[in-house]
C-alpha cells in the first residue's frame, strides 16, 4: 500500500532532486512530472468510468439472465405440473380406449366367425338335424337338399 505523503518528505525529495538534476533543470523536470501525474489521473479516471459502465452493463445484463431463468425455471415447473396432472387422466382414458378397442375387436370377430358359418357348406348330418328329417345329399354351391 502507498502511504501518504507529508509536507516534510515533500521538501526532502525536493532538495535531492534538486541537488541531483540542478537548478537549471529543475522546473523543466517539474513540470514533466506534473504531466505525468496528470495523464496517470486521467488514464487512471478513464479506466475506473470503463469499469463502472461494464459493471452496470453486468448488472443489466445479470438481471436479464435471472429473468430468463426464473421463466425458463416457471415454465419447467408448470409444464411438469401439467403433464403430472394429464398422466392419470391419459392413463385412464387409455385403458378405456383399449378396453373399447378389444370389445370391438371381439365384435368384429364374431361377425367373421357368423359369415364364415353362413358361407360353409353344411353337411348332411347337419341339415338333417336342423331340418329333423333323414340326411340328404346337400348341393355343395346351393347348400340346398337335392331331390
Amino acid at each position: 500500500m502507498l502511504t501518504k505523503i507529508g509536507t516534510g518528505e515533500i521538501i526532502v525529495i525536493l532538495l535531492i532532486a534538486l541537488f541531483i538534476v540542478g537548478p537549471e533543470r529543475l522546473p523543466k523536470l517539474a513540470k514533466s512530472v506534473g504531466k505525468a501525474i496528470a495523464g496517470f489521473k486521467r488514464y487512471m479516471n478513464d479506466v475506473t468510468d470503463e469499469l463502472k459502465e461494464s459493471s452496470e452493463e453486468f448488472k443489466d445484463i445479470s438481471s436479464e439472465v435471472d429473468k430468463v431463468r426464473k421463466d425458463v425455471t416457471d415454465t419447467i415447473r408448470t409444464a411438469g405440473s401439467d403433464i403430472m396432472d394429464d398422466k392419470p387422466a391419459k392413463g385412464k382414458a387409455a385403458k378405456a380406449k383399449q378396453g373399447a378397442a378389444k370389445a370391438a375387436g371381439a365384435k368384429v370377430e364374431a361377425q367373421k366367425a357368423d359369415a364364415q358359418d353362413e358361407s360353409a357348406p353344411q353337411t348332411t348330418a347337419e341339415t338333417a338335424a336342423e331340418e329333423d328329417v333323414k340326411p340328404e345329399k346337400t348341393d355343395a354351391s346351393s347348400g340346398a337338399a337335392a331331390m
